[in-house]
């Protein structure tokens, strides 16, 4: 047996962000089991093969350091696809060569679980890009409009994603799927599937976060509880807004501004310092909308000190994006020591310079108004200034 093995479990155990203890447990073994492999005092049994490989999305050649053609060619497809998917953030630049690509991969390569799961994805980015979405409020709640239903790219990507589950052994391709479809269903109208799909889940308190919290101690426990603090904030502040769009009559008054306040307020008081990593590009979305709501109640100036401190977060995440650290920290004192997990968010393009053209960032309710008015405001022009600087 080619003694790289347990180097390559170690990798692929490092690379998916999971412990010794985890892995264990999936595979019904000791975790001294699993430090035995690593160091390569011992071996899998033969029987623990196939589930090790399906566990990390590999074929049993690639446990082995000897990845075959066809698995490296997919992985090569994938990459250049990620490569341009880095540009089409809602807008349609690279989409058609994505589509080519994928189409042909899945030619050479049919059924493989991670080409379809790609394809799907982008011809749902490309519904959003090329035909958008259609949402509208009736009696004063926000629906999707039937018009969705004839989004071509939807349709098909649905297609997609139902077959991929109907036999994908991934559960990592199985999450992602299922809540993708899950958007899908609810933007075509088909939300009684949305939900059917949405019960069989396990609840909130059982997600990978806090099961990995659950299932460690000491200094590896403060980084996964870390890491699930900061997942669930960034989790309240989507929901949250979601919610506030949600009803008409929420923008009423002050209540919108009040929400977003507090929002920014929650990151603030769990990374007291100042130093927001990844969050950065968060906390700036946040701001973005919260100038259009202080414009909207006549707070002007306090608008325009939102868009600044927009821009500011948005540079601050441009200047990790630069950074040469490979494992960056969280510095304040409740999140000292908890990684930054660089290999989610390393490598993507800035949108500082399209700021101007991404506000307010969340479309609801319609802001063409707010927009034509505070574009003509001189301030705007400096502040679009220096965000394409």
């Amino acid at each position: 047996m080619n003694i790289t093995i347990g180097e390559k479990i170690r990798e692929l155990r490092l690379g998916a962000g999971v412990t010794q203890t985890e892995l264990a447990e999936a595979l019904g073994v000791s975790p001294q089991a699993v430090s035995r492999w690593e160091n390569g005092t011992t071996y899998p049994d033969l029987e623990l093969l196939p589930p090790i490989a399906n566990y990390f999305g590999v074929t049993i050649d690639g446990l082995f350091g000897c990845e075959s053609g066809r698995e490296a060619k997919v992985a090569a497809i994938i990459a250049e696809a990620g490569s341009l998917a880095k540009y089409d953030n809602g807008v349609d630049v690279n989409i058609e060569k994505r589509l080519t690509l994928l189409r042909n991969g899945l030619v050479e390569f049919p059924k493989n679980e991670r080409l379809i799961y790609e394809l799907a994805s982008t011809l749902s980015n490309a519904g959003w890009a090329r035909l958008g979405e259609r949402i509208e409020y009736v009696g004063g709640f926000l629906v999707h409009s039937a018009d969705n239903c004839n989004n071509e790219y939807w349709q098909e990507a649905i297609k997609l994603y139902e077959a991929l589950l109907s036999e994908a052994k991934d559960p990592r391709l199985i999450g992602s799927a299922t809540y993708e479809l899950i958007l899908l269903y609810k933007n075509m109208g088909q939300s009684e599937k949305g939900i059917a799909l949405a019960e069989k889940a396990p609840p909130l308190c059982y997600g990978r976060e806090m099961l990995m919290e659950a299932a460690s101690d000491g200094e590896e426990r403060h980084e996964y509880l870390g890491r699930a603090v900061l997942r669930l904030a960034d989790l309240i502040a989507e929901t949250a807004v979601q919610l506030l769009m949600s009803k008409e009559s929420n923008f009423e008054g002050e209540l919108a501004i009040k929400t977003v306040s507090g929002i920014i307020a929650l990151f603030e008081t769990l990374i007291g310092d100042g130093n927001f990593g990844p969050y950065h590009q968060r906390i700036c979305d946040l701001y973005l909308y919260l100038s259009e709501h202080l414009w909207r109640a006549g707070r002007h100036d306090e608008a325009f000190e939102a868009l600044d401190k927009a821009l500011e977060h948005s540079k601050a995440i441009d200047r990790l994006l630069r950074d040469n650290d490979e494992d960056p920290k969280y510095t304040s004192k409740l999140l000292d020591g908890v990684s930054m997990e660089k290999e989610l968010w390393a490598g993507r393009p800035s949108y500082t310079s399209r700021l101007p053209e991404d506000w307010p960032m969340w479309m609801k309710p319609d802001f063409d108004d707010v927009k034509g008015e505070m574009t003509k405001d001189p301030r705007w022009q400096d502040w679009a200034r220096r965000a394409r600087e």
